[in-house]
């Protein structure tokens, strides 16, 4: 369980690098693209959908995130168009 939580983290931390640090979006990210090795490093694949972020969409992605962690519902809305 521990080794299953801590790959999780590493996880987490290298999506959210490569949006906000990188500015740079998979697009298709689910678990096929992602290879761990025993050492628990990770490896992310298949980048065919993938994009640069220009500082304007990473900071909507940004706030998308802060509006669904803080349940403002109205917010999150505001992102989605029909």
């Amino acid at each position: 369980e521990a080794q299953i939580q801590n790959v999780r983290k590493l996880i987490f931390s290298a999506f959210f690098k490569m949006i906000f640090r990188h500015k740079f979006n998979h697009l298709d990210l689910h678990e096929s693209d992602i290879l761990v090795e025993d050492d628990n490093r990770i490896h992310i694949i298949d980048w065919g959908l993938a994009m640069t972020l220009s500082n304007q969409e990473r900071d909507g992605v940004l706030h998308f995130y802060k509006a669904c962690a803080y349940k403002k519902y109205e917010d999150v809305l505001g992102f989605v168009s029909i």
